[in-house]
């Protein structure tokens, strides 16, 4: 193996042993699935309410709220790899916490753990994979985020069903120990050295994540590098900078409106009450747990070709023929549950209906709102605000989420399942309409030519 076979190879074992974590990540969202059906049944060793189930729930996404920014902050002084590395720990410890600790107060500290952790591992791990893949395969590296954070969902879905409540969580605690073990051995980011003046230990990071031992062969990027480092590194940004000027507020209100209508469009709801909510529907032909491996697996799946579809359809059209069908779907659930729940009609024939609906959801989702939103994120910011922007979106979308996951069962157990999904829905006829008349196309444009976009946008 030589040449560009070599380095590819290289880069995709380091980002893959990256997204171990990340595959993490995914598990504590998706072990909810399986679990929850266990932790409401008559045998539960940890009895809980409607109320407390959606506590222990949501609050991942407070510990997730209170990690970002420190982890911007100092990512630049510790690095990128050992800020990774921490978060192995902390996921290690949560699990052994819920495996040796069963109470509801042990389950919700735990789940704040792991919400620390989740908003490092999407602080940092992001940065890391963008840092080390060489321009060509650089879409293809970073793609694998969302397709290991999808793993981790449908990993659990999988498996969940078939083992016990303990089983499930030593299974699962054993991807973190994998991580730690394998991305030590991965080599820093050459542009954290270049940042700390460690210029010998950059160009040895570089030369071996490029399948080189020639120094000629890497001289000229490792110099991009340099400079790129020293234009970023001289022009700080604040938070006031990133609402400064027209062009820096619009592209802030796309990026929170696309990721805002993709949270509150009940993403996370949905993932983490799947079992529980193809048990509502009462189709019986498919088993829940079945349902919920369908699933993942459409989500698992379309990670694979969103990335590239993003490129070839462009961004705009493709955001909105997604939302359309978002908001469809989730009517149509709406529309069942509420005949369903409060009506005399007999829906057997159509059980099938919200089950359905519920992947088409997802599968629409997938290929359009998820990834754009990605994607979005990436392009809409100068270098200088980039990742201050980064952290306030980070932020936001904690808050939206957590709004989205303790509603879910308030919503749901005192007004109906219906109610719920049609405030889904209509958050995406909302976006929808937003979107035709504000989001602009960024598919083949530079990043500065993307900054030209915008500026025209608000002129006109």
């Amino acid at each position: 193996m030589c040449g560009i076979g070599l380095a590819v190879f290289r880069q995709l074992c380091a980002a893959a042993s990256a997204c171990l974590i990340v595959v993490a990540c995914g598990t504590s969202f998706g072990w909810i699935a399986p679990t929850l059906v266990k932790l409401r049944s008559e045998d539960s060793e940890i009895p809980m309410s409607s109320a407390e189930a959606s506590w222990m729930i949501a609050i991942i996404e407070v510990g997730n709220l209170f990690s970002p920014i420190p982890a911007g902050l100092i990512v630049d002084k510790m690095g990128r790899k050992p800020l990774s590395l921490i978060t192995g720990p902390l996921y290690l410890i949560s699990w052994l916490i819920i495996l040796r600790i069963k109470t509801v107060a042990a389950l919700c500290f735990a789940r704040i753990v792991q919400g620390l952790a989740l908003g490092i591992v999407f602080t940092v791990v992001p940065m890391y994979l963008g840092e080390i893949a060489s321009q060509h395969v650089r879409g293809a590296i970073t793609s694998l985020f969302q397709i290991a954070f999808y793993l981790g969902f449908l990993f659990e879905y999988i498996i969940g069903p078939f083992v016990s409540y303990d089983a499930l969580v030593i299974i699962t605690l054993c991807l973190p120990i994998a991580f730690v073990a394998l991305f030590f051995w991965q080599p820093e980011s050459p542009y954290y050295y270049i940042i700390r003046g460690r210029e010998d230990e950059a160009e040895s990071s570089l030369m071996w994540l490029r399948g080189t031992s020639n120094v000629e062969d890497i001289k000229e990027e490792l110099m991009d590098i340099t400079q790129t480092v020293q234009k970023e590194m001289s022009n700080k940004a604040s938070i006031a900078d990133v609402i400064a000027t027209p062009t820096d507020r619009k592209a802030l209100l796309i990026v929170q409106v696309v990721g805002g209508v993709k949270i509150l469009s009940g993403l996370p709801a949905i993932v983490s009450y799947s079992t529980e909510l193809f048990q509502r529907t009462g189709f019986t032909m498919i088993p829940p747990y079945v349902m919920t491996i369908i699933m993942g697996s459409v989500l698992f799946i379309s990670g694979f070709f969103s990335t590239a579809l993003t490129d070839l359809a462009g961004r705009r059209p493709l955001l909105i023929i997604s939302t359309a069908g978002c908001a469809f779907s989730l009517g149509l659930i709406s529309l069942f549950f509420f005949f369903f729940d409060n009506t005399d009609y007999d829906l057997s024939d159509y059980s099938w209906v919200s089950p359905a609906c519920i992947i088409l959801y997802n599968l629409f989702l997938a290929f359009g709102l998820d990834p754009v939103s990605m994607t979005y994120r990436s392009e809409m910011f100068p270098a200088n605000t980039r990742a201050v922007a980064s952290s306030i979106n980070t932020i936001n979308f904690t808050i939206g989420a957590f709004i989205t996951l303790k509603l879910y069962q308030i919503v749901a157990d005192g007004i109906g399942v219906y109610f719920i999904f049609l405030i889904f829905s209509l958050t995406c006829w909302f976006g929808l309409v937003w979107m035709y008349f504000y989001a602009i196309e960024t598919k083949n444009k530079s990043l500065s030519e993307i900054q030209q976009a915008l500026s025209k946008s608000t002129q006109s």
